[in-house]
């Protein structure tokens, strides 16, 4: 009986045929290439409020490009950290009860802010209670 398709044995590292060394080392440096360039930038710092230094808790930290969905807010100490995509150069800092902050980001990783308040905004803010008789 024959055999309809011959089949070789496949080995990676066949000495005999030096091409396999070249393709295996050209998909190695093209693998780690795209992976070097595809890394995000981590950015980091504090908010704070400028008239006495206090941190800021729950400040919105957001990407200004539209079509990117990326954001986060500070935590208890008024620490934030955001992950962007390469491209991206200003950030978004807002919080209810101060004036917002467009922040270029340049090549800068550690990124302090002070907000500072915006009197105005306060007016907008409406408290109801469930349950009160009038």
């Amino acid at each position: 009986m024959r055999k309809i398709f011959p089949m070789k044995k496949l080995r990676l590292f066949n000495v005999k045929d030096p091409h396999r060394y070249r393709v295996l080392i050209l998909a190695i440096f093209c693998f780690a290439f795209l992976l070097g360039n595809a890394q995000d930038k981590v950015i980091r710092g504090t908010v704070t409020d400028i008239q006495n230094g206090e941190p800021l808790i729950g400040v919105t930290v957001v990407v200004k490009d539209a079509r990117l969905n990326i954001g986060t807010m500070t935590d208890v100490d008024g620490k934030y950290t955001l992950s962007i995509p390469p491209g991206v150069k200003t950030i978004l800092v807002s919080s209810i009860g101060f004036a917002s902050q467009e922040i270029t980001i340049g090549n800068q990783t550690l990124i302090d802010i002070a907000l500072e308040q915006d009197i105005t905004q306060l007016d907008e803010i409406v408290v109801t209670a469930l349950g009160v008789e009038r």
